[in-house]
This record gives structure tokens, sequence and C-alpha cells, in this order.
């Protein structure tokens, strides 16, 4: 959106967006940076004129810093400042060190592009994502303008009225986003309430110069009986001092002087005695920060949702706030371009922000329950008085510090909680790769439980293709119970309609139906075009359609049957994946699953285009995940071994299946589905069911040998008088008679091989 001309002093202006952001904090503008690199319309309100805020969180994790980079910025900053990482952190309780975290040793742990937290002043920062975001078309950030009321229309909200330097300003948007910190005035307006649980004590904050020696990578923590203060070294060359006083003990304090201050802090920190009485010389220097923690019930109302500290304050420890607003930022945006991108239409808009908004709140309330009990434990440890409990406080931080998986669990669910990959951010990224499958359910509960996986399916609109029977049919009922949106392809339209029929008896969305023959070129396009009208846009293209047909061989065969296999199981995939692409890149989010097989690896006679189609599929899939790395479209593959499905039972007519299909498990679809169900919801890259095939396909050298073996057995084994049908035709096709003849005279009975002579040397 273009910004337009001042109005007269005095007047009412309007302006329309897609989104109205209330609050330039850092979670306001990722989201309206996020929100505009997807072609969403913001305008975002911010009642300064400048962004010099004193004594804000600098604390950046290295998630957020991943988030940084991903949205474009961290580049930015570093043009304008040094970034300085923190590469360590150490509590001193009492004198003595009790618990030391290195970060370089630590993170080596996980798989994260960005290992160290980063002190970054915030007003830095702010310009930093305000010049990337307004830089974007249709993004205008509104300055000195105060959001004085809700607008309403239809019982929802439809933006605000603001009081701005030059008069009224009404902004009319789709939805409301309030961004506007602790003391949100949006939340007040909108009626959502909360409860303001007040903490033990409030923080004083001031800054001192980095005193000679000191590591300028390390954040310390000081604790003496019940008082504490965090040192965290900034830009450039100073240190952010918070130093804890009782609740509300702000007055008796200050009644008692400055001196008050330096004394409590050279107690804490002798190393800042020579400093404090020439650099903390007056009470403009110190900062006071309230601390207290806000629970939200409910972050929404119809056409407006909170984040960030509007939707769930939270305390200083750890730094945990600004992280939780950009990762709220980067959760929202995805969900409320596809509400947008849908079909056109007030009311079918409306639903869908209001339930990407309610998505929103089930995606990140577990993660901010987990931050603020963390918070609430740390907390009272600081307040702990008297001997005994000092002691405590010390044997515990000594325990973590000696009991590395320990100390690995506790920071990897406060700084290495995201996914970083290549891409852009997903919802809900709360779970680090590395954690183990229990260690995740642990977390957000199992898979599809109150949406708390960082890939949920809940509302994804999902192409399923080869939908009518086997695997599809399987993922069709998994899909639909895990909430997705479906359409489903097949050949033939009476199995997938009772499909459909047995998905909304379920209580589910009645799933569209598309009948194609995706073995006829350009039907793969057609499908894209239906789908896209049926859903209002594809967030997911699972590619599971294929034939096998047994019985050819590349030497002897007809080509056009060979062609149809590649048709359906490579170019048709493909072609909807070229189809469908530009939309997903253009919101930068999307996956696509292709369904390849164990037999890419092994083959044998008879069965040479099925195999060769999916060993194609399966490099193909390889070099799209490549090639589609920083884009954020994720790309899973799935590779079943034997399934109990129609092409199985066409498998075991070909000559010598039996020898090699009896050293494989046979699995069923619906394990396969929901394996595959589980890997997208957790962001997995590739599958392989039943996992004991695994190191089969990890360890391609021995699965060629194997198979090699195997087909030669299946060859000295097959009776040359067997008149089965090795296709799907009739016993007497020629063909198929041509092919196994040739077959024969390549591969004689082992009665007829001659023995190979000794060498006489």
């Amino acid at each position: 959106m273009t910004p337009t001309a001042d109005p007269p002093r005095g007047t009412t202006e309007t302006r329309t967006a897609d989104v109205c952001v209330v609050g330039a904090g850092p979670g306001g503008l990722a989201l309206a940076l996020e929100l505009a690199r997807r072609g969403v319309s913001v305008i975002v309100v911010e009642r300064t004129a400048r962004f010099e805020r004193s004594f804000r969180g600098e604390s950046i994790s290295p998630d957020s810093v991943w988030l940084l980079d991903r949205l474009g910025v961290l580049g930015t900053i570093r043009d304008r400042i040094p970034i300085r990482p923190t590469r360590r952190f150490e509590i001193v309780d009492g004198g003595d060190r009790v618990l030391s975290v290195d970060f370089a040793r630590l993170a080596a742990r996980f798989a994260s592009r960005h290992r160290f937290p980063v002190e970054l002043p915030q007003p830095v920062l702010l310009n930093a994502l305000a010049d990337a975001a307004t830089a974007r078309p249709g993004c205008v950030l509104l300055r000195r303008t105060t959001a004085a009321e809700l607008l309403q229309r239809d019982g929802r909200i439809a933006g605000v009225r603001c009081q701005g330097p030059d008069g009224t300003v009404e902004v009319r948007a789709a939805l409301t986003v309030g961004a506007d910190g602790r003391y949100s005035r949006i939340r007040t307006l909108a009626g959502l309430s909360g409860r303001k649980v007040p903490l033990d004590r409030d923080v004083l904050w001031c800054r001192l110069p980095l005193p000679p020696g000191w590591d300028p990578h390390t954040v310390r923590v000081r604790i003496r009986g019940d008082e504490h203060a965090l040192l965290l070294p900034t830009h450039p060359d100073m240190i952010r001092v918070g130093l804890n006083i009782p609740k509300g003990g702000y007055r008796t304090i200050r009644a008692e002087g400055i001196e008050a201050v330096r004394s409590r802090l050279a107690a804490l920190a002798p190393e800042l005695a020579g400093d404090l009485e020439e650099r903390l010389t007056d009470w403009s220097q110190v900062g006071l920060l309230d601390i207290f923690t806000t629970i939200v019930p409910t972050w929404h109302r119809p056409g407006l949702v909170l984040i960030g500290d509007a939707a769930h304050t939270l305390s200083p420890v750890l730094g945990q706030g600004v992280n939780h607003a950009i990762i709220d930022a980067v959760t929202l945006a995805p969900l409320v371009a596809r509400a947008l991108d849908g079909p056109p239409g007030a009311a079918g808009t409306a639903a869908r922000l209001t339930a990407a908004s309610e998505r929103f709140q089930r995606l990140r309330e577990p993660a901010v329950r987990r931050a603020r009990r963390l918070q609430m434990r740390q907390e009272r440890a600081f307040a702990l008085g008297g001997p005994a409990l000092v002691r405590a406080r010390r044997g515990l931080y000594r325990l973590i510090d000696r009991t590395p998986p320990l100390k690995r669990r506790i920071w990897q669910g406060t700084y290495y909680t995201l996914r970083q990959t290549g891409g852009p951010p997903d919802a809900s990224p709360d779970r680090s790769p590395n954690a183990s499958p229990k260690a995740a359910r642990r977390a957000g509960g199992p898979p599809g439980k109150d949406g708390t996986m960082p890939h949920s399916i809940d509302g994804r609109r999902v192409l399923l293709t080869g939908a009518s029977s086997g695997i599809g049919r399987a993922l069709a009922r998994a899909l639909a119970a895990r909430g997705a949106v479906l359409a489903l392809a097949a050949r033939s339209e009476e199995p997938l309609s009772r499909l459909a029929d047995e998905v909304e008896r379920a209580g589910g969305r009645r799933p569209a139906v598309l009948v194609t023959d995706l073995s006829v070129r350009g039907a793969a396009e057609d499908l894209a075009r239906r789908a896209r009208e049926a859903l209002g846009g594809v967030d997911v293209l699972i590619n599971n359609a294929g034939v096998g047909v047994s019985g050819y061989q590349w030497a002897v065969g007809d080509r056009d049957e060979g062609r149809e296999v590649f048709e359906t199981n490579f170019w048709s995939p493909l072609a909807l994946v070229r189809a469908l692409l530009p939309e997903m890149r253009r919101r930068g989010d999307g996956t696509v699953v292709m369904v390849t097989s164990m037999m890419q690896y092994r083959s044998w006679p008879g069965l040479g285009h099925y195999s060769a189609s999916k060993a194609a599929l399966a490099l193909a899939t390889e070099t799209l995940r490549l090639e589609l790395a920083d884009c954020g479209v994720r790309v899973l593959e799935v590779t079943p071994g034997p399934v109990d499905t129609p092409i199985l039972a066409e498998v075991r007519h070909a000559p010598g299946s039996e020898y090699v299909l009896k050293n494989l498990p046979v699995v069923r679809a619906e394990d396969v589905a929901a394996a595959t169900v589980r890997a997208l919801e957790r962001g997995r890259a590739r599958l392989v069911y039943p996992r004991k095939l695994t190191v089969a396909v990890y360890l391609p050298a021995l699965v060629r040998a194997k198979a090699l073996r195997l087909v030669r057995r299946a060859g000295a084994g097959i009776d040359r008088t067997d008149e089965r049908v090795l296709r799907s035709g009739s016993a007497g096709d020629p063909v198929a008679r041509a092919a196994r003849e040739a077959w024969a005279r390549e591969h004689p009975p082992a009665s007829a091989v001659p023995a190979r002579r000794k060498d006489p040397a």
C-alpha cells in the first residue's frame, strides 16, 4: 500500500490494509515484515517518533538470531554495528562459580546454524526491521500515532481509530494485531482480560563501562543471599546491569540516594566498584522495570489477535520476552497469509482469519507456558534467603553444572527450540530436530494433539493423488483426522466418493473429489488448477499416485506401457510440483511429499519400469529439496517397503518375486500413513518405513549387492514351465510370452550353467 499525502490538520483520514499492527516493537515489526514478504498489505501504528528505547530487552536467543537472518535483517544489523555473540554464561553465588555454560560446546550437540545468543541494542534492531518492512510494497509505518478506539462491523473488529500528529486516522483492516506490549491498550479495548501475577522483585537497570579484563562474550549472574544482579555485555564496550530490589521498594531505595545503588552493586560485583562513583552519579541513569507476568486466557476475538507481551508478558529471566514475540510473529504470518489467500468473499475470509487466530494460540501457548514455568522456578531460586535455602540453591546449580544431559535439556528448551533450516520458519517451531520423539511428546504432546507439533496439519489444504486405495486411502483418513482440508485425486470416481462420504461422516470437512488420469499428458496441470479452485490454494502436495506393470523388460516390451508408467510415476508428480510451486514460493511456505519405494534400490526382471521410475523420482526429489532449500518449501520423501496394496499383488506375479519379498517385511498401508503424517508434522525430510529398512537406504552399496544375490537366486529357482500371468493380462499375451522367453534366454537354469574351470596354476 502506497503512503498517501498528509491530510489537512483536524480532518479524519481513512486508510485500508489487510492487516493493522498496533505497536512497532520487535514482534510487531517482524510480523509486518513477514506479512509484507508474503504479499499482504500492512499498516503499523506506533506512538513514538523514534525507537530510542532505553533498558528494553536486548538479549536475542540463537533461535531469534536465526529468525532475523531468515527475515533478511541480520546482515543489515551487522553492517550498522558489530554483533557481539555471548559465548559463555556463568552464575557466581556467594563468591563461588556454581554454574557455567559454554555455548560453543553446548550448541555443537544441536543442528543449529546460529549457535550463540547475542546482545543487540533494541533501537538498532527496530530500525533494521522497520527499514526492511517499509521497503516492501504494501507496508506503511505511521509514527506518532496512538490507538484510541477499535472499529467494529458485524460483530467483528474492523480496524482501529487513532490520533496522529495531523488529526484522526482510521485504519480499516481485515485483522487487527495488538503488539503494543505489556501494558497493552488494544488488549484492554478488546475486552481480553488477563491476570497480572506480580513477582517478588523489581529491577533497576543502568549502563556502565565494561570493566578492564572482563570477557565481553560472557553473561554473568552474581548472587549473594536473596540479592542478585545481571551483568550483560553490550555494544559498544558497555555492560547492562540489572539489580534486583524488593517489590515496591523503589521509593525506599531512592530515598536512600544513588549511593545505595552503588553500594549494592559493589557488593555483588566488586570489579565494578572503581567506576561506580564516577559513572553512576544520577537517578536519570537508572531505569525501573516492574517485574510481573500476565496470563491472558484468550489471545483473540473475531478480527483481532494479540502477540508478544500483549498476549503473554514474561519476566526478564534469560531474555525470553523479545524472542517469544519474534517467534509469535513468524508463526502468525503464514497462518494469516493463507487465510487471506483463500476464495474471495468477506464472510469466508473472516471465518478463515478467526480460525487462523485460534490456531495461532494453540500452536504458541504450550511454548509460552514452558518458558513461564522455567522463569518462575528461576525467580524463586533467586529470591531464596536463609543459610539452608542458599546452600540448597548452590547445590542445585552445581548438580546442573556437573550433569551435561540436564544442562543440555534446560538450555535446549530455552535457546535451541527451532528447526534452523535454510528456509523461512513455519508455525510453532517449538522443538529442536535433535530432541528425541519422547522429548518431543513431553514438550508438546503427541502428534496432532493441541496442534503443538512443529508443522501441524490442522487446517492445511492438501492435494493427495492416488487416494482411492492403498496408502492414499489410508493417508486421506489420517490427514482428515488431523484436521486437514483435502482434495482427493484418482482415476475412479466411485471409491473417491465413498471415501469423501466416510470423511464427512467422521466429522471432517468433505473433501473435494477430483477424477483424473495422470498417465495422460497435461492431466497434472489441469488437476493443479482444479485443486486450487476447490481449496483456494494448496499448502501440501502429496504425490502418491503410482502404477506398476509387471512382466516387461527394457529389451523386450511395449514402449507405450513403459511410458505410461513413467508418465504416472515420474513426470506427473514433477508437473504437479511445477504447477503449484509458484504459489508456495510466493507465500514462503509449503510442503511437497513424494512417495517412492524400496524397489528403487532393488529390482528384478519384469519390474524394471516400476523400479526405474521410482529411482528416478527419488533422485528428482533429492534435487528438488536442494533447489528449494532457501524458499521455505519443504520436501519429504516417503520410502515404504512392501505394502499390502494392489500394486504388491501385481508384483507377486513377477518371476522370482517370492525370493525377494520373503526377505522384506510387508506392512499395512495404515501404518505407512500414520508414519507419514508424523513425519509431515515434525518437518522431516526423509521417511523410511518400516524403520528396520533404514540401514538399507543409507547403505546403498550393501543393498545393491544383496539385491543382486537375491535376483540371481530368483533366476536359479524359477520353473521355466510355469505359465503364471506375468502382467495384468492373459497368460497367452504374446508380449508377456516374448518377455518371459527373452528373460529365460538371458538366465538359463542353474544346471545348464557350465562350472567354471579352475586355473591350473
